[in-house]
């Protein structure tokens, strides 16, 4: 267990992000002037509604799941055994997801008019299932992660130019995307008997699960209230416009927010193997190195989307979706505070064992978003959506950081925040002057971002932060030794 590997890992699932990043990237600005705002708000409304399914078929399995494999990755029998409780008791509520998906299909009257959409993203809810992906990640397996993806999402990609032709191809549309979020998932069960003997009988012993199992569930639901209610009622409220504009808004956000979190998600199996040996120093300095290193990217990542939002929109989406420009300046500081939300959450408190303070904390931000979003949402449309949604996760985010600053589990570096900061407001300042200029918006945009980095970096130079020269080493490194 030695810092070569964290770094390993961590770059491994920093290109998986990119990955999942760059397809988004290529196939949503095609999607969105194929399909147009009616369209892609049919896919995402669908997509929304599964999402209740595939959260319940889960139950909290997901990240539980990878805490218990990487605690017992060192005992082959015991890894097996964790590994065989949780699949099969990942199966039950698969099932009755099944079940209530078959009723709601047919008692829902809005659901008709989507029927096809919804029956193909049904399919998420076993791919889900089989995928297992918590095992792989539980042992630190991102190199088999990271090609299997590319290899489907390529694929997708090539199905995507050839099927989607047409205003009409929502359904297609719809198949593919599926196909290339989960669609491997199957490889997954397959190559999982490298690690797991399947017909090796064991005794499974199903009921020490449950109580974190259902406290992990039970923030799932809380999560899902501001993380995909929005899109629910935009959809059953609004109409499939005010779905598509809101989904522009939130594209770039929830793409540079996932490669944040990447940085440092990568931490969790490694924290719980601290915690399970008891080494807290080691924790500790892990947890320092991983709070800092968001602050590097986050901040000038919230502050370049915001000036830049009107380029952006516009250069994913056309000029059609210009009234997810607003949209997206109440979006856009959820790049800072879902990644800080994040990092509490599962970098501190999960692998503590203290799955109640999440929960605590979720619940307060879904009452919040629930009694926000359908007063606003009346009244605002997608611009109320995205209101809600950032007062919800940024009660969450504070209701973290009290809790661990009074319980004595995390301090921050003055020093580092105050480099950040100052770096960013120089950033910025930098990156409005060259978007004032009289120009092609595709330069304006790419100069932005090269001067931009270019100019946050001097910055931290003339501070003399250290993790940008760690990091800055790091990389170094790593190109010499390809050399």
């Amino acid at each position: 267990m030695n810092l070569s590997s964290i770094k390993r890992n961590a770059f491994l699932n920093i290109l998986r992000t990119l990955l999942s990043i760059i397809f988004p990237l290529i196939t949503f600005p095609y999607a969105t002037r194929v399909l147009q705002p009616e369209g892609i708000g049919k896919v995402q409304f669908s997509a929304g509604i599964i999402s209740y399914f595939v959260m319940f078929a889960g139950l909290g399995i997901g990240i539980y799941g990878i805490r218990e494999t990487a605690k017992k990755r060192d005992n082959r029998q015991e890894l097996i055994k964790v590994t065989k409780e949780l699949f099969v008791l990942n199966l039950i509520p698969t099932t009755i997801a099944y079940l209530l998906f078959g009723l709601a299909l047919f008692v829902i009257p809005k659901f008709s008019s989507y029927r096809n959409l919804l029956i193909i993203y049904s399919s998420t809810i076993l791919f889900t299932t089989i995928g297992i992906e918590w095992l792989y990640s539980g042992l630190e397996q991102y190199a088999y992660i990271t090609i299997r993806q590319f290899i489907f999402q390529l694929f997708s990609l090539i199905l995507l130019f050839i099927f989607v032709r047409q205003k009409n191809d929502v359904v297609k549309y719809g198949a593919i995307c599926v196909f290339a979020n989960v669609g491997a998932n199957v490889c997954n069960f397959i190559h999982s008997r490298k690690y797991i003997n399947w017909r090796k009988p064991v005794k499974l012993e199903l009921k020490h699960h449950l109580k974190p199992v259902f406290i992990l569930f039970g923030m799932r639901v809380a999560a899902s209230l501001y993380v995909t209610l929005d899109t629910t009622l935009l959809g059953f409220l609004s109409g499939d416009a005010q779905v598509g504009y809101y989904e522009s808004a939130n594209k770039m956000t929830r793409i540079v927010v996932s490669l944040i979190t990447c940085v440092t998600a990568v931490m969790l199996p490694r924290l719980s193997y601290f915690v399970e040996k008891n080494d807290k120093e080691s924790f500790n300095n892990l947890i320092r190195q991983s709070f800092d290193i968001l602050l590097l990217f986050s901040l000038p990542m919230t502050a370049g989307l915001f000036v830049l939002r009107n380029n952006i929109i516009t250069i994913i989406s056309g000029s059609r979706f210009l009234p997810a420009v607003p949209v997206m300046g109440i979006l856009v500081p959820l790049v800072l505070v879902i990644p800080l939300s994040s990092f509490m959450g599962n970098q501190i408190f999960l692998p503590l064992g203290k799955e109640n303070i999440s929960f605590y904390a979720m619940f307060t931000g879904a009452v919040i978003n629930l009694g926000l979003s359908v007063f606003l949402i009346k009244k605002y449309d997608a611009f109320g959506a995205a209101f809600a949604s950032l007062l919800a996760e940024t009660c969450i985010t504070i209701f973290y950081f009290v809790v661990a600053i009074k319980q004595k589990l995390f301090s921050a570096s003055k020093k580092s925040i105050v480099h950040y900061l100052f770096s960013t407001v120089f950033m910025a300042t930098i990156i409005y002057l060259i978007n004032c200029l009289n120009t092609n918006l595709y330069l304006k945009t790419i100069l932005s971002i090269i001067l931009g980095i270019c100019f946050y970096a001097i910055a931290l130079i003339i501070l003399r932060d250290e993790t940008f020269f760690n990091l800055y080493g790091q990389i170094k490194e790593r190109l010499l030794k390809k050399k």
